[in-house]
């Protein structure tokens, strides 16, 4: 599926570069992002390697989560996943259904963003690195897994942020009849503020799926800890983070220029910097 918004976000773009000033860097990221992803499809694609194992590769897109549940039965047991991130409302309904069927999830190369926070976090046993046996043959899986944000930290900021230009975008609904917006067919006020409603929905519901599995709401913001655009936990930064069940341990070669590693001596000094600033 492409998003067709280039011309609408070109014309936002227009006008708000005339009045510079009202740009914050937010904005600025936001508008960038829609416009890079209007000219790619969203979607990731899925291969049954066997009775007991699913591997999706890709960005999280509109129907990932339906045709992970069409390939799911009662024999599948592991789920591998390649993927930068996408649609983090898509990749929480994919997380559901790891969870309710106590699928195992493990990382080949990189699982990022949106692939993190929902797609690992879920999985029955969490695999960083491991070697399993798929269809008589035996596969080494691993790779790193990197946060960036969510609900708080990213998710929160954009939804900000589309509130300021959301006179933009009606005004763009006006002369188009209708707007996508990541796969959401948007074609008045209405639809908008919905839209809007929906992603905060989404955002609230990321924060009850990390309390109900204790895991530290600040794994959202430990890419500011590390200053870095990406962290990437050890298999010991998951552990002090609250995540359990995690197996094997990153392969850093897969690590980002963009990211740095997060471990237990990172969660110790910034434990020990908050309590300080506390006193």
């Amino acid at each position: 599926m492409v998003l067709d918004q280039r011309a609408g976000v070109t014309e936002i773009l227009h006008n708000l570069v005339k009045q510079p000033e009202k740009l914050s860097v937010n904005v600025i990221i936001g508008i960038l992002f829609i416009f890079f992803f209007a000219n790619y499809s969203f979607g990731g694609s899925f291969t049954k390697m066997d009775g007991a194992t699913i591997y999706f590769q890709g960005i999280v897109g509109p129907g990932d989560a339906s045709n992970l549940k069409s390939l799911m039965d009662s024999k599948t047991k592991l789920l591998v996943v390649q993927s930068g991130g996408g649609l983090s409302w898509e990749a929480q309904e994919m997380g559901r259904l790891i969870q309710e069927a106590g699928i195992d999830v493990v990382v080949q190369g990189s699982c990022l963003s949106a692939c993190a926070n929902s797609l690992f976090l879920s999985g029955k046993n969490k695999y960083l690195s491991d070697s399993f046996k798929i269809d008589q043959k035996m596969y080494d899986f691993g790779g790193i897994v990197c946060f960036h944000g969510g609900a708080i930290g990213r998710s929160d900021e954009a939804l900000l942020d589309m509130k300021k230009l959301k006179p933009s975008y009606l005004s763009d609904i006006k002369t188009k009849g209708q707007i996508n917006l990541f796969g959401k067919i948007i074609k008045s006020e209405k639809d908008f503020d919905d839209f809007l409603n929906y992603i905060q929905d989404v955002n609230g519901k990321e924060l009850d799926f990390l309390n109900s599995q204790k895991i530290d709401q600040k794994i959202l913001l430990i890419h500011k800890t590390v200053g870095a655009d990406l962290a990437c936990p050890t298999a010991a930064g998951f552990k002090s983070l609250g995540v359990t069940g995690v197996h094997g341990d990153m392969i850093k070669k897969y690590v980002p220029k963009n990211a740095k590693v997060y471990d237990v001596e990172v969660n110790r000094k910034d434990k020990k910097q908050n309590s300080d600033s506390a006193r």
